[in-house]
C-alpha cells in the first residue's frame, strides 16, 4: 500500500482482509528524484557540477567537491535546505563508499565525512602528535544558513533549527572529545570524532548565523585510527 509506506514502515493488504505493518528503527527507504521509492543507499558519486551526493537517502545529502568551502555539506529535502560552510577551501575529496576523505584541510590532518540514512557524521583525524599542537584546532568557526529555519547555538556548543512554528527540525549536537592515546609510527596518533546532523523537511525562508565549534586539544581515539600513519 503505497499511500502508507514512509521512510521507516510500510503497509502490506493481507488476502483474509487484515493488514500487517512492517516497522523499521531508522529509515529503510527513501523518494527518488522522480517520486518513486527505492531503499535507502549511502554511497557517494561525483556529479557532473563537481559535489559529491549520496545516491538515495532521506537527507537529500551534498558533500563539497573540493575548492569552495561554502557548501561543505548540504542537506536538501523536497527544496529545503541547510549548508554548512567550512572556513578554508578544500582539496577534491577521495570517495569510499559512504566516506568522503579530505586530505590536508591541516598540516597533518584529514576530515572525513560520512554519509548516513538521515543525515551524516564527521571525525577530524589529526595524524602526528605536533599536528595536534596546532593552534587552529582550538576553535573552527563554521557557516551554517537555511531557508525557513531560525538557527541558534545551543548552551551544548551545538545548535537547533527550528521552523515558523518554532518546532525544531534540525539538531546537531556539539562536538564529543574525550582523552585516549595510541601509538602509531613512532609518534601520537589522534582522532577526532566530530560532530553528527540529521536532517528532517522544514518550510522555507532565509536565515544565516555563524557558529563556532570547538575542538579540544585532547582529541579523541577513534578506533580507525590504529590503521593511520
Amino acid at each position: 500500500m503505497d499511500a502508507a509506506t514512509i521512510e521507516s514502515s510500510q503497509v502490506f493488504a493481507n488476502p483474509d482482509g487484515t493488514f500487517t505493518q512492517e516497522m523499521n528503527a531508522a529509515p529503510v527507504r527513501a523518494r527518488k528524484d522522480d517520486g518513486t521509492w527505492a531503499p535507502i543507499d549511502t554511497t557517494l558519486a561525483r556529479e557532473a557540477a563537481g559535489s559529491v551526493r549520496s545516491k538515495n537517502t532521506t537527507a537529500g545529502l551534498t558533500f563539497s567537491g573540493g575548492a569552495s568551502a561554502d557548501g561543505l555539506v548540504t542537506l536538501d529535502d523536497q527544496g529545503h535546505k541547510l549548508r554548512l560552510g567550512w572556513p578554508l577551501s578544500l582539496p577534491e575529496p577521495q570517495l569510499d563508499g559512504s566516506t568522503a576523505t579530505y586530505a590536508g584541510v591541516f598540516p597533518d590532518v584529514d576530515l572525513k565525512l560520512t554519509a548516513l540514512s538521515s543525515g551524516y557524521t564527521s571525525v577530524l583525524v589529526v595524524k602526528t602528535a605536533e599536528a595536534a599542537k596546532n593552534p587552529a584546532l582550538a576553535t573552527i568557526s563554521m557557516t551554517v544558513s537555511g531557508s525557513g529555519l531560525d538557527i541558534a547555538p545551543t548552551a551544548d556548543g551545538g545548535f537547533v533549527a527550528r521552523n515558523r512554528d518554532g518546532s525544531a527540525v534540525i539538531r546537531q549536537p556539539a562536538l564529543a572529545c574525550r582523552g585516549v592515546w595510541l601509538r602509531g609510527a613512532g609518534e601520537d596518533v589522534r582522532a577526532a570524532r566530530a560532530w553528527t546532523a540529521w536532517w528532517r523537511a522544514s518550510p522555507s525562508c532565509q536565515q544565516s548565523r555563524r557558529i563556532l565549534l570547538f575542538f579540544s586539544r585532547m582529541i579523541t581515539c577513534s578506533t580507525r585510527a590504529r590503521t593511520l600513519r
